[in-house]
């Protein structure tokens, strides 16, 4: 079975946002920055590569910009006030998703790898300072034209129970550029559902570390996934005959086939 849909992703937004007190910027993809647990947590969708600043913070977080700052951090757990007056680094993360239609950027501030705070910046509303639990942050599926997947989900129609069932995703890109995307792991999410609830997760129960990782796919070329299923749910037991659906998921789209097992 074979289902096509398309994509289109957005490539390089830059956004905008002024530091106070900043010493300077860098940026270097071969190190690890800080943020992955945000942005695995919070299921952010990162373009390109993140940048640094250094700067330091204030002694007291009354003005209008910091005292924001601060508040929508304290809504997500975290406390500048702690590091008042001291070094630490900005990284600067651009996202696929959108606030309002607005372009977002998420940054983390980080006291020596230490992640000391998280929001998101909107680059055009005002304040524009968001806490990283807003539900009004959204993925979006139709951003740039710079670049299309084209994405091709396989499995079988009918199988007999006991069977090895294998699912194939495939994304291709058609675009004319490099396609270059920050993921955390895994890269995608696939389920196999009955009635809309979960009945096998290749990922459940197994730990990933918090870290992301650059995927990239040049034009014309594919990135394919490969799994196979053995027909049992995620407690090690064999599924009934009947109806199911696979669901595969990246950078925020989803598609699914259904197969029939033992019918």
């Amino acid at each position: 079975m074979k289902k096509e849909f398309s994509l289109l992703v957005s490539i390089g937004i830059l956004i905008s946002v002024q530091f106070f007190a900043c010493h300077g910027s860098s940026s270097d993809p071969s190190a690890q920055p800080a943020g992955a647990d945000i942005i695995q947590k919070y299921n952010f969708h990162v373009d390109g590569q993140p940048t640094s600043t250094s700067l330091t913070l204030p002694p007291h977080f009354t003005d209008a910009n910091w005292g924001l700052k601060q508040e929508v951090c304290q809504q997500t757990g975290y406390d500048l006030t702690l590091y008042a007056g001291q070094d630490i680094t900005a990284i600067k993360y651009t996202l696929l998703e959108k606030y309002s239609n607005d372009t977002l950027s998420l940054f983390v501030l980080a006291k020596d790898q230490t992640v000391i705070c998280g929001y998101v910046a909107a680059s055009s509303l005002t304040p524009g300072i968001i806490a990283l639990n807003d539900p009004n942050i959204n993925i979006s599926t139709s951003v740039h034209q710079y670049d299309t997947l084209l994405y091709t989900l396989t499995s079988r129609d009918v199988v007999d129970q006991g069977e090895i069932v294998p699912i194939t995703l495939t994304i291709k890109n058609t675009g004319s550029g490099l396609f270059e995307v920050l993921l955390g792991s895994p890269e995608i999410s696939l389920q196999v559902l009955k009635d809309n609830d979960e009945v096998w997760d290749p990922a459940f129960g197994l730990a990933f570390p918090g870290v992301v990782h650059q995927l990239s796919i040049p034009a014309g070329e594919t990135k394919t996934y490969e799994f196979s299923w053995d027909q049992k749910d995620n407690t090690g037991n064999q599924v009934l005959p009947g109806v199911y659906s696979i669901k595969a998921s990246f950078i925020g789209n989803a598609e699914q086939v259904d197969i029939s097992i033992g019918q």
